[in-house]
């Protein structure tokens, strides 16, 4: 996830997650896109870091679970995967 977790915790119960340049959101996974009768169409491995991602706008980010994630990813799927 983008950011570092503090210890404390919140008054909601739950830690604290504090969003810095220096914790930019990563992902690293393997993936195969498979046809609707289950012929593999194209396979892999990402490795997806976003740099630029606290200058971005946030606007509805904070009611999002994983927002800086899903919005890396969805990026990574527009631009890679076909249609």
């Amino acid at each position: 996830m983008a950011g570092d977790t503090r210890e404390f915790q919140a008054r909601t119960g739950s830690n604290v997650r504090i969003i810095k340049d220096v914790y930019p959101p990563r992902l690293k996974f393997n993936y195969v896109l498979r046809s609707a009768s289950g012929s593999k169409v194209k396979s892999g491995s990402a490795s997806l870091k976003d740099l630029n991602d606290t200058n971005r706008s946030r606007a509805g980010s904070s009611n999002r679970n994983f927002y800086f994630e899903l919005t890396m990813l969805e990026r990574w799927v527009r631009q890679t995967l076909p249609e």
